[in-house]
């Protein structure tokens, strides 16, 4: 669907979506499909239709490695079940690039999963986001990886925020529309919500915006309407 209903009274389901899509939406908190469960089915190219067990007659959505042209944003989503941790150095003199491979490495040995991360060029500190469930694993690995530097005031005191959300707006063809980008702050601006993080991949396949958890259902409210996601093409 285009959002979630419990949250989004005009969402509608949608017709069609690629494989991204569908693998983008289940990562960023549409529980439909696992993107691994979609592995084996892009590699073939196989389509999978994705119904409704209440009303099997409905047509519900077809999952396919292409659609027509590309259309922009195609749906929002979230997660509010997230922790912000952020790693900074003390001083400038610190290589933030190799702070942030050692970090990385020590997450990938917790086997945590990254739902989205930013970091700043000047002041070398960067932030991730990760599900709750997973959080103190991840302390615990950064803290024991990074456990000298933060002992002598190499680096600030880990900071963990666990009063945010994750929203994400996600369709093929984003890159092709002017704006979309200010228009989705904007949605969200007027409502007085703080957006905290932004991250955007190079492909512009999905737009992850980290918010205040008091402010996530609003903002997904805001961009959906803002998108007219609620209004069949």
């Amino acid at each position: 669907m285009t959002g979630d209903p419990r949250l989004i009274s005009d969402a509608r389901v949608l017709e069609s979506v690629t494989y991204n899509e569908a693998a983008e939406l289940a990562y960023n908190g549409a529980k439909v499909l696992h993107p691994r469960t979609l592995a084996p089915l892009v590699e073939r190219e196989i389509p999978v239709w994705s119904k409704n067990s209440f009303a099997p007659e409905k047509p519900g959505t077809r999952i396919v490695s292409r659609v027509g042209a590309a259309r922009g944003p195609h749906a929002v989503t979230s997660m509010p079940d997230v922790a912000l941790v952020s790693v900074e150095p003390a001083n400038s003199a610190m290589s933030g690039t190799k702070i942030m491979a050692r970090a990385l490495d020590a997450l990938a040995s917790a086997n945590v999963e990254l739902l989205a991360m930013t970091s700043s060029s000047y002041r070398q500190n960067f932030c991730f986001l990760v599900r709750h469930t997973e959080l103190n694993r991840a302390i615990e690995f950064l803290e024991e990886c990074l456990s000298l530097e933060l002992a002598h005031g190499y680096l600030k005191p880990i900071e963990v925020d666990k009063d945010v959300g994750l929203l994400a707006v996600v369709g093929e063809g984003m890159r092709g529309t002017p704006g979309l980008a200010g228009r989705i702050f904007t949605a969200i601006s007027r409502h007085n919500i703080n957006i905290i993080a932004i991250a955007q991949g190079s492909s512009e396949l999905t737009i992850a915006i980290v918010v205040h958890r008091d402010g996530l259902e609003k903002a997904v409210r805001a961009v959906h309407q803002e998108c007219t996601l609620g209004v069949a093409g």
